[in-house]
């Protein structure tokens, strides 16, 4: 494609093709045009500081290096971020920054310089605990620097200086950029030693961006002073989304009270990821109602399922089950009395006890599920077949609207028995199989026998594959019109001459399917 196509490329096509690039190839884009720069740095800033804070700990002890070039992508990014920030403040708030006596602030903020693009306005999505980091981490290094540059030692960077800036950049992105979604993930929170994340009362000027943050999340074995949470409490109430790290659950220092008297203050909580019974039985039945996602987890020997049970509304279900060791005949009578007629998505992840017990659960969806993933961990050769057969003739008679199909394989009847599913769910545009080593010899020239055609994604992972079957798969894939394939196969047992999976292959490729993996 020649330069003059590039500027010519619709502006709906351009953002599709930014919108499949890893954030981290972004930056090359900013180079091929004006265009590209353009668009490229609007995908950037859209999440640009939620992307990059997933590992806190590493980057904020990469203050302490001095050169520039030693620094991780992620550090040098944060610091060009919040620079770019800065340069986007009012003349007014710029003086504040010159008052305050941070380094080299000067050279950042010339009176009537503007930066290049309004970044500010891009933001689309804040974490403001990820915002106070970037601050920090960029203040911290600067004043290392100072100290280095000229053999004075300096207190560390004092909290007046970040909360300063943390609130002249969050009132800028919120003038700027009203619909901008507030989140705050309390993940690895600042210790003792280091500057404190603020009180949403301590900084009242923006206690208000506080009140509207949208997703809440608790992770990592850190300690949150009661304070903190009381007065987080009081303000926030606009919450939809709580995520609880399965560390936290286990940490000393998290206050299971502090979190339930939080959910019973929101007017719009929908989302509950990563809770257990425990949480979930002391939860309003009024709150449990209005849920509409729930993400719970079951490891104890005894579980309560009333909690999950009263969620009558809810869309979609995860549970995961994998270390429960409960009698099934308490999980038979959850499945046999719960009723979601709206559920759209059901995720499970079990023992073998359990499954035995889902048709009926899934009968009262009535045609509403979309997503059905069933993960079995452990005793697959225990099994029982006769039952999985039903599970999948219930899918097949109540799931007419199923868009994507998971399930663990690990026999060749359940490759013979998915064509129960493929022929009956004609909406069914995503197969996965996950196969834990399950050795194929001739199951893959079944199934290609019987994949339809509206299928878009076959994602067979962990199984063992001879060339011939692959190529048989393949073979009754494309003669079934199946033109949109993903395929993700890691592992072949046999080596040696694939001239004929390769002439299958450009036939794909030919029209335009997209091929993942370690093929050959």
């Amino acid at each position: 494609m020649n330069v003059t196509s590039l500027y010519n490329l619709p502006q709906e096509i351009l953002s599709m093709i930014l919108q499949n690039i890893p954030q981290k190839f972004l930056y090359n884009c900013l180079l091929v045009n004006r265009c590209f720069s353009i668009n490229s740095v609007r995908h950037i800033y859209l999440h640009a500081i939620n992307e990059y804070f997933f590992n806190i700990p590493n980057i904020l002890n990469e203050r302490f290096i001095y050169n520039d070039t030693d620094l991780s992508i992620a550090s040098r990014f944060a610091i060009c971020l919040v620079k770019n920030f800065i340069k986007c403040l009012d003349d007014n708030d710029k003086k504040k920054l010159r008052d305050c006596d941070i380094y080299n602030i000067h050279e950042l903020i010339n009176e009537g310089s503007r930066p290049m693009f309004d970044y500010v306005s891009l933001v689309k999505k804040l974490d403001l605990m990820n915002l106070w980091n970037m601050i920090k981490f960029w203040l911290t290094r600067i004043e290392f620097i100072y100290e280095v540059e000229n053999n004075d030692y300096k207190e560390f960077v004092r909290k007046d200086k970040i909360f300063l800036i943390f609130q002249l950049l969050c009132y800028l992105i919120d003038r700027r950029n009203p619909n901008v979604i507030y989140e705050l993930n309390l993940s690895n929170f600042p210790s003792y030693e280091d500057p404190e994340f603020p009180c949403p009362n301590e900084i009242p000027n923006i206690s208000h961006i506080f009140a509207r943050i949208d997703q809440i999340s608790f992770s990592g074995d850190v300690f949150i002073e009661d304070i903190f949470l009381n007065n987080l409490s009081q303000i926030c109430m606009n919450i939809t989304d709580i995520r609880l790290n399965k560390l936290i659950k286990e940490s000393d220092f998290f206050d299971y009270e502090y979190l339930i008297n939080l959910i019973h203050k929101q007017k719009n909580l929908t989302t509950l990821i990563g809770v257990d019974e425990e949480v979930l039985n002391e939860i309003s039945e009024i709150y449990l109602l209005k849920l509409s996602r729930l993400f719970i987890e079951f490891t104890f020997e005894e579980v309560n399922l009333d909690g999950v049970s009263r969620c009558k509304n809810l869309q979609h279900l995860m549970i995961d089950a994998k270390f429960d060791q409960t009698d099934f005949k308490i999980w038979k009578n959850f499945f046999s009395n719960t009723q979601m007629n709206d559920l759209e998505t059901f995720i499970l992840l079990c023992n073998t006890s359990i499954i035995y017990e889902v048709p009926p659960f899934i009968r009262t969806t009535h045609n509403n599920l979309r997503v059905f993933h069933c993960f079995i961990t452990k005793d697959y050769q225990l099994i029982n077949h006769e039952n999985i057969r039903i599970l999948f003739e219930t899918i097949a008679t109540s799931c007419y609207n199923l868009l994507s199909f998971l399930f663990t394989i690990y026999s060749e009847e359940i490759i013979n028995d998915l064509k129960i599913i493929l022929i009956s769910c004609e909406k069914l545009q995503e197969l996965i199989l996950h196969c834990e080593g399950f050795r194929t010899c001739g199951h893959l020239s079944i199934l290609g026998k019987i994949i339809p055609s509206n299928l878009k994604i076959l994602n067979i992972n962990n199984m063992i594959y001879c060339k011939n079957d692959l190529h048989n798969l393949l073979t009754g894939c494309y003669e079934n019109g199946i033109r949109n394939l993903v395929l993700d196969l890691t592992d072949t047992e046999f080596g040696g001459n694939y001239s004929s999976l390769l002439e299958i292959l450009e036939l794909f490729i030919g029209n335009g399917t997209l091929l993942k993996g370690n093929l050959p």
